[in-house]
């Protein structure tokens, strides 16, 4: 999936797509702020959308080194992306909602792996329960 015409991704998390540079969330966690605006894929809608990140919270998996993200973000309705400067915000829009798309695709994965380390460790306590 991807935006058309996408490059392949370096080890960096950055890709370049017509002169635009967009970001991977999954490699660039620490740049996922309240605020920034992002892009993410929808897949009902086969599209990446512009949206702003509203929330980012991080969740520390007891008894593991695993840390999951969970961020929240808000799409953006057509009218907002109108202005007087719209192909300068379209790019920005683009490179932010990249940054996003790729941070709400992160948020998902994180949430699945967070999902099987958490059955992980509830079956680890119970048969540390069961052998106590």
């Amino acid at each position: 999936g991807g935006p058309e015409g996408e490059a392949g991704e370096d080890d960096s998390g950055e890709y370049t797509v017509d002169g635009v540079t967009y970001l991977d969330g999954k490699k660039h966690e620490e740049k996922l702020k309240s605020n920034t605006p992002c892009q993410v894929w929808l897949e009902e809608r086969d599209e990446w959308m512009d949206a702003v990140i509203i929330k980012v919270a991080k969740t520390f998996v007891p008894n593991t080194q695993i840390v999951l993200h969970k961020v929240d973000v808000a799409f953006y309705l057509p009218e907002q992306m109108v202005g007087s400067k719209e192909e300068e915000e379209d790019e920005l829009s683009k490179d932010l909602a990249d940054a996003a798309d790729a941070a709400a695709e992160e948020a998902s994965n994180a949430a699945k792996r967070a999902e099987a380390a958490e059955e992980k460790a509830k079956a680890v306590a119970l048969a540390t329960a069961s052998a106590a």
